[in-house]
């Protein structure tokens, strides 16, 4: 938040510069009109002058309209996520780890890795970048969540459940704070409802709600059309959870 009030603050002093600017333009022109501009009158007389003020005032309106049309470009972040079900197979998760590389997205969240301790150092020298897990069984669970090296961006949390379904972490990216939290809710009711309240608190103990993404295999859908195969839906009140 300090930082995009830093930027707020920069870009009003921008625009005040911009046209305190503008004014003085402009009275040097009306200077030059009424025939009392003279301090330049050993340099090849008022017309030099003129011309010079208005080459400098165009030249600082392309450089403040530069700038502040980056401050207000948005930055992009191309997100994936993908249930692997299971890469402790060093083919198929080199295999998976090319396919995802050719999405070209920022960030990926993976689920049903099937991580352990053990693997973290091998399976980020295959990547080839960053890594943050949350380690399940060698077949069952685990979540990772994989950082492009093209992007730049910075992490400055990182937060792990020691169940395997929840990895969440904090960036930089750009001018602002972003949590990421890729999820692998329990296929199994009782057990979904557990994992929405510990969801739940981590969300609002760790995260900044107003900048915050959420992704990952739910493990549920909403509605009875969203579901095609598997076991017979039945509604969840899961939403109704609150901290």
């Amino acid at each position: 938040m300090t930082r995009e009030r830093d930027i707020r603050v920069c870009r009003r002093k921008l625009l005040f510069f911009f046209f305190f600017f503008c004014f003085c333009c402009c009275c040097c022109g009306c200077y030059y009109r009424c025939g009392f501009l003279f301090c330049c009158h050993f340099f090849g007389g008022r017309v030099f002058c003129y011309r010079y003020c208005k080459t400098l005032f165009v030249a600082f309106s392309l450089f403040v309209y530069v700038v502040y049309f980056a401050m207000q470009t948005s930055v992009k972040l191309n997100i994936l996520s993908l249930n692997v079900r299971g890469i402790q197979d060093q083919i198929k998760r080199r295999s998976i780890f090319s396919f995802l590389k050719d999405f070209k997205a920022n960030i990926y969240f993976i689920q049903a890795t099937y991580s352990e301790l053990k693997d973290e150092i091998i399976w980020q020298n295959e990547w080839g970048g960053e890594i943050f897990f949350s380690h399940g069984t060698n077949h069952s669970k685990g979540v990772c969540i994989l950082i492009n090296l093209a992007i730049h961006c910075q992490v400055v949390y990182c937060y792990s459940n020691k169940s395997g379904r929840i990895v969440q972490i904090t960036i930089t990216f750009g001018s602002k704070n972003l949590s990421l939290c890729n999820i692998y809710a329990p296929n199994n009711q009782t057990n979904q409802l557990e994992f929405m309240q510990e969801l739940n608190n981590c969300m609002i103990d760790k995260t900044d709600l107003s900048a915050l993404i959420v992704g990952g295999d739910w493990n549920w859908t909403l509605s009875e059309k969203d579901k095609i195969g598997g076991t017979v839906w039945v509604p969840t009140n899961h939403l109704t959870i609150r901290g």
